[in-house]
């Protein structure tokens, strides 16, 4: 789904690229911007439920990282922050 809405927002771009006289042909701009949306909502509770309820300990090291809360809490939390 990602590579092939990629393609056709770059398709699109080169379109209307080549000026006005296209415009009325790129009627599907907004097909690809509620697809574009569906797909980042998709996403987003994609990481949520796997950040919160699966088992990172098959993961590789750099993916564990990303899912570090224990830091941002400490720091969040600490009482002698001096700005």
């Amino acid at each position: 789904m990602v590579p092939v809405l990629g393609w056709m927002t770059f398709i699109y771009y080169l379109l209307s690229a080549f000026g006005p006289k296209i415009q009325p042909y790129l009627w599907w701009k907004r097909y690809i911007t509620r697809f574009q949306l569906i797909q980042f909502a998709i996403l987003i509770v994609y990481a949520i439920i796997l950040f919160t309820f699966m088992d990172l300990s098959d993961y590789p090291a750099a993916m564990k990282w990303t899912e570090s809360y224990e830091e941002p809490r400490e720091l969040m939390y600490r009482k002698n922050i001096h700005i």
